[in-house]
């Protein structure tokens, strides 16, 4: 709906505060209504709502891939092989090569730390070793298909095979058909320094050693990090309220790229980061990506982070446009009345967001106030 309203240039006033357009008045009644249409100011009616208001903030945070690690050897030997920065390590892949043979990762959380073969005491390293090999292909059903198409006798191997802590025969077997597919010798026996164990697939950071290189059992070969990135954040430690764990903000990266990322991480201790005035207390906080594609092909890229700083709730809005800065002090909105008459209704102001801004006064939600064309 639109009015066309005229008012005495010393009586009403348009001002340009903040993010909308404000206009004051002091008092208004016919004898303010002029006719000259070059001050005719068009207004349209907008509704009252019932919104959330929310403030945001723009924090800067860094890309990288998350959680350091390192590799060493279990055994020892010349260095004949390593991987490149940057590959991504899974379940059967070969680390780095000791005496031209591969060194195999597998999955577990506890180190290699014996050779194993049969008979050795029962140990939750045996344990990961055959799901392992499970996990790769090598079964109990696959032994007896090579058996099948190896033999003439029809007679069918009666064992049984379960993943537990004993090295045995059946395991034996098992390590043999993983060796033969990996074109070692088939001894059955995993030598120390042949399998490395590592709790998930990782990506690889860094080389710590060249090819040729002599080294003992215990030397690092490999820095590494998770597969997944993610977003530092230096949050400074007197607004440690201004985030919490699950919460989810606004990521911009330099590729131009827009997606979201949910707080998994914030720590508990204070770190010092600068010297001298630049220093300042901050806590780390760890941001993961809701999708790991848009940041393919970045590292160590700044991260712009839109956080909610503040947030008012279930409040009646109106434009800020709609308001009346009266001269006595205070603000008003006029509110249009059935038959096209309008009253104004005094209002106290709260949080602005958006072009709207948070009001109380005699209004209700889905009344409808004047604002400027």
């Amino acid at each position: 709906m639109r009015r066309a309203l005229t008012v005495t240039t010393t009586l009403l006033l348009l001002v340009a505060i903040g993010v909308g357009g404000w206009w004051a008045i002091d008092r208004f009644s016919e004898e303010d209504v002029a006719d000259d249409p070059e001050e005719v100011l068009e207004l349209e009616s907008v509704a009252v709502v019932r919104t959330d208001l929310v403030d945001r903030e723009t924090l800067d945070g860094t890309l990288r891939f998350g959680d350091p690690g390192l590799i060493v050897s279990p055994g020892g030997g010349t260095i004949t092989g390593v991987p490149e920065a940057g590959q991504i390590l899974r379940r059967g892949d070969v680390a780095f090569e000791i005496d031209g043979a591969p060194v195999i990762v597998m999955f577990g959380a506890r180190p290699v730390w014996r050779p194993m073969l049969e008979g050795i005491p029962e140990g939750d390293d045996v344990r990961q070793l055959e799901a392992n090999l499970v996990l790769l292909g090598f079964t109990l059903e696959t032994l007896d298909e090579d058996d099948d198409d190896n033999d003439d006798d029809d007679d069918e191997d009666e064992r049984e095979f379960t993943v537990d802590t004993e090295f045995d025969d059946v395991t034996t077997d098992l390590v043999a058909a993983w060796q033969t597919d990996l074109e070692l010798e088939d001894t059955g026996i995993v030598d120390l320094g042949r399998i490395v164990f590592l709790p998930q697939a990782v990506r690889i950071a860094d080389v710590a050693v060249e090819v040729g290189t002599i080294i003992a059992p215990g030397t690092p070969i490999l820095t590494t990090s998770s597969v997944r990135q993610e977003v530092q954040l230096w949050l400074d430690a007197d607004r440690q309220d201004l985030l919490d764990i699950d919460d989810t903000v606004g990521l911009e990266l330099p590729n131009e790229a827009i997606t979201t990322g949910t707080v998994v991480d914030i720590s508990d201790v204070v770190t010092t980061i600068g010297v001298g005035p630049e220093a300042r207390r901050v806590f780390e906080v760890t941001i993961r990506l809701s999708n790991r594609e848009v940041a393919a092909g970045l590292d160590e890229a700044p991260v712009d982070i839109e956080v909610i700083s503040r947030k008012a709730t279930g409040v009646l809005a109106v434009p800020v446009d709609a308001l009346l800065a009266l001269a006595e002090g205070g603000y008003a909105v006029q509110v249009e009345q059935p038959g096209g008459a309008a009253r104004f209704v005094a209002v106290d102001i709260g949080r602005f967001a958006d072009g709207l801004v948070a009001v109380t006064g005699d209004l209700n939600e889905g009344d409808r106030v004047l604002v400027p064309r």
